[in-house]
């Protein structure tokens, strides 16, 4: 059963955005065979250089594509007897308002270097930093947010994962910064025309490495989810635009920083 033909198969009979089918042709031509032992032996490979967490939503995957094949009677064998993953999680790291102010200050204060497009590092890092820890925006929501996608201090935006509709009210020190890179913007976007994914997340690493703080862009978003969960319980789901119940709570929320979590004993004399 040749999973490559499977998953363009699958693809398309399902309404699926750009990434995830992205992802599904990527698994399919590192699985490449839908079979018991062949698809054991591939995750007992992977899970020597990926995480549990990461070999568990493939394993997902490929029996979702597996389970279409046999319902739709492209297979003759089910998907049965494929191992299980045991999903173990490490604490959810997120910076606190403390670092995340650092981070911001010091791209402001950092050596004026300007790009070739015209606007200075400092102007995009900062801008992305703020807008990217106001918003909880993922990279690819962030890098198509627009001038027109503006009305006052209010950003809208339709997250290109779920198409759940999102909006922000951005604080003055925000629009400030994104009213700056729309003063240079060629094609009326905010972040997108200055670099490609790969030269700006160089530019992040380097930035936070001067700053001696571990994370990536990432940490934006969870960063984001976890002060508003400290401000206001419950509501980080919604932040984040999430449909799954608890998703937000397992992947996203550091629960180091929210102190009604912690599990104190009694002191001892």
């Amino acid at each position: 059963m040749n999973f490559l033909v499977l998953a363009e198969e699958y693809l398309g009979a399902r309404s699926v955005c750009a990434k995830h089918a992205k992802s599904v042709r990527a698994l399919a031509y590192r699985c490449q065979h839908l079979s018991t032992d062949f698809v054991n032996q591939y995750l007992k490979t992977r899970l020597e250089s990926r995480s549990s967490v990461t070999v568990a939503n493939e394993r997902r995957a490929i029996l979702t594509v597996w389970r279409w094949a046999w319902e739709t009677g492209r297979v003759d064998e089910p998907p049965r007897g494929v191992m299980r993953v045991q999903q173990r999680p490490k604490p959810i790291r997120a910076w606190t308002i403390g670092e995340l102010s650092r981070i911001a200050s010091a791209a402001e204060d950092a050596p004026t270097v300007r790009m070739r497009c015209g606007c200075t590092r400092n102007e995009f890092l900062r801008c992305w930093i703020l807008l990217g820890y106001e918003t909880g925006a993922r990279w690819g929501d962030l890098w198509k947010m627009h001038e027109r996608d503006l009305s006052g201090n209010v950003i809208r935006w339709q997250t290109n994962k779920t198409g759940a509709c999102q909006h922000r009210p951005l604080t003055d020190t925000c629009m400030k910064a994104v009213n700056r890179m729309l003063a240079k913007s060629t094609d009326g976007r905010i972040l997108g025309w200055v670099c490609n994914k790969r030269y700006a997340m160089a530019l992040m690493k380097r930035h936070l490495e001067s700053c001696g703080l571990d994370g990536s862009s990432k940490w934006l978003r969870r960063s984001g989810a976890t002060h508003v969960e400290q401000f206001n319980p419950g509501k980080a789901k919604v932040f984040l635009g999430h449909r799954s119940p608890g998703m937000a709570d397992r992947h996203y929320i550091d629960h180091s920083q929210l102190r009604r979590d912690d599990v104190v004993v009694p002191g001892l004399r």
